[in-house]
């Protein structure tokens, strides 16, 4: 079967992947150029089988793929996604449920509503409070913004069969075609638990201050804000970019830059359960070496 043979291929591709994120450059060592050459095999007129376009594609990657899934990239809130969430990400994809309305996802529909209450109950909100899964941080923030302003979110046709019985997730975010993510949410605090999550936040935070303390303890560095939570922010002065394009280009950590107050600066931002005392040894070392 021509899907299962892509499948396996594309699992084979993804645990050689995870398996060799300590040992290999955080950031993309690939130019665009490179990837444009290896990507852009043109349009043809017939198709290819589908485990080669797979293979292919992972070929053409090599190189252009930042390590997001890395205990060693501090750049931006991405990456981090938990055993139990990347398997269950995979699944989602198989089932390929649209979760916007209970007639066209049942269990997406179900899932979603127990994983908001969970959320609601570790995070200590009250459980009357609204909430929504939506498919990015830009989705969440319009969200919040018509909620604050009472907007209507809900859209009907006499297509689209409402069950009074549901909680509709349509009626929550402006978003009709949407991916479940209720699962992969499920799958995480299944697997963190409630002491889970509450370790899990509290490692970031102690792995951000030591990250901040280390390196703003070099010669030239200076903590300009932070840390708080799990975020601080570093000053190298002028140097500040060409500080963070030496460390990136070394390939043990990866940061990125923003302006704070009118002065450049690193950012710090741990949000990897990967993360670990190692990485945050190796991440300050990677700093001294590019100063």
């Amino acid at each position: 079967d021509a899907t299962i043979r892509a499948l396996d291929v594309a699992a084979t591709a993804a645990k050689a992947y995870l398996a060799t994120l300590d040992t290999t450059p955080v950031g993309a060592t690939a130019t665009l150029a490179e990837l444009r050459s290896r990507l852009d095999v043109g349009m043809a007129d017939t198709g290819v089988a589908a485990e080669r376009v797979v293979a292919d594609l992972v070929a053409a990657t090599a190189g252009g793929l930042n390590g997001i899934a890395s205990g060693r990239l501090f750049a931006w809130v991405n990456g981090g996604a938990l055993p139990a969430a990347l398997a269950t990400d995979w699944l989602v994809s198989a089932w390929d449920q649209n979760a916007g309305l209970t007639a066209v996802s049942p269990a997406a529909s179900v899932v979603e509503e127990i994983a908001g209450a969970w959320l609601k109950d570790v995070l200590g909100l009250p459980a009357t409070a609204s909430f929504a899964l939506t498919t990015g941080c830009q989705m969440a923030h319009a969200t919040c913004l018509a909620a604050a302003h009472r907007a209507a979110m809900t859209v009907s046709a006499s297509y689209m069969p409402v069950d009074a019985d549901a909680r509709e997730a349509v009626d929550w975010t402006p978003e009709w075609s949407r991916r479940a993510r209720g699962f992969t949410v499920y799958a995480a605090l299944r697997e963190l638990g409630r002491d889970g999550v509450a370790t899990l936040i509290d490692r970031c935070c102690v792995h951000a201050a030591a990250l901040a303390h280390g390196i703003a303890a070099l010669p030239g560095a200076t903590l300009i804000g932070g840390p708080g939570l799990n975020q601080a922010l570093i000053s190298f002065g002028d140097n500040t970019d060409a500080v963070i394009a030496r460390i990136n280009a070394g390939g043990e950590a990866f940061f990125g830059a923003t302006t704070w107050r009118g002065r450049r600066a690193m950012r710090v931002c741990v949000i990897n359960w990967r993360t670990s005392e190692a990485d945050v040894a190796r991440a300050i070392a990677a700093v001294a070496a590019a100063l």
